[in-house]
């Protein structure tokens, strides 16, 4: 039995738009650490700072679809290497400071939000609060850095609205894993109902066969002629026999 394949490809191809879409959305807020680089008046802060929040934004991307591909398939994600990512999408965002100046703690959004998405529960929540406190500290100690504060709730609700989208990935992992196993057990089903059907087939039609078939051999010496339709007999069963095996198998190809 043919399992359809077109409904399933159709979903997975609309979700991966999806999930693309789910990590890029959120790059709309580099948008003031962007004016920011652009505005300085040095080239070097300038493109130190346009340069790494390009490549910070791209590993984000790059990082949820990883992610959001492991989910998929339902395989588990690595904790050390997820944890290695994150670290270096850190570097990536700090390495900005001399271009994006204090709203490079802007990226201390995206680093929640990945942890959420990458980390276990309470790995995920350590690394959100250090990063919804960072900013506060920072602001603490160097006064100038006051402004950052906000960062704190963009931070929390961010990390919360992800906790939702990571949900929703789970959820359709699961939802694909669970069609998968229904058209697994549905082809083994089949599989089964096939081999009943061609055991009665074969079984009925075998047994006839070799009880004609011993009839004719005491025949032969006794009454050619009965034998030879006996035979005769053996042979349309044999025929008929194989034609129903080939329906059955047909019908299951």
């Amino acid at each position: 039995m043919d399992v359809p394949k077109g409904q399933p490809q159709l979903v997975s191809r609309k979700w991966r738009l999806t999930g693309w879409l789910l990590a890029a959305v959120w790059l709309f807020f580099l948008n003031m650490p962007l004016g920011t680089a652009l505005g300085q008046a040095e080239p070097w802060r300038k493109w130190l700072g346009v340069g790494s929040l390009v490549a910070f934004g791209a590993a984000y991307v790059l990082l949820f679809e990883w992610a959001r591909s492991h989910r998929q398939a339902g395989r588990p994600i690595p904790r050390g290497r997820a944890g290695l990512l994150l670290l270096g999408l850190l570097v990536l965002g700090l390495a900005g400071i001399p271009g994006t100046g204090t709203d490079s703690m802007t990226t201390l959004v995206f680093v929640a939000t990945g942890a959420v998405f990458l980390l276990p529960g309470a790995w995920a929540l350590a690394v959100v609060v250090l990063a919804a406190l960072t900013p506060l500290v920072a602001g603490y100690l160097m006064p100038d850095w006051s402004g950052v504060s906000g960062v704190f709730f963009a931070v929390l609700l961010a990390s919360f609205a992800m906790f939702g989208v990571a949900a929703l990935a789970q959820r359709n992992g699961e939802l694909r894993a669970a069609q998968q196993e229904i058209s697994r057990l549905a082809v083994a089903e089949e599989r089964a109902r096939t081999a009943r059907d061609l055991h009665d087939i074969l079984g009925h039609s075998l047994t006839v066969v070799a009880i004609k078939a011993e009839l004719a051999g005491r025949l032969v010496e006794v009454d050619p002629s009965r034998a030879a339709t006996e035979i005769a007999e053996v042979e349309q069963l044999a025929r008929a026999a194989l034609a129903d095996v080939r329906r059955t198998v047909g019908a299951y190809r």
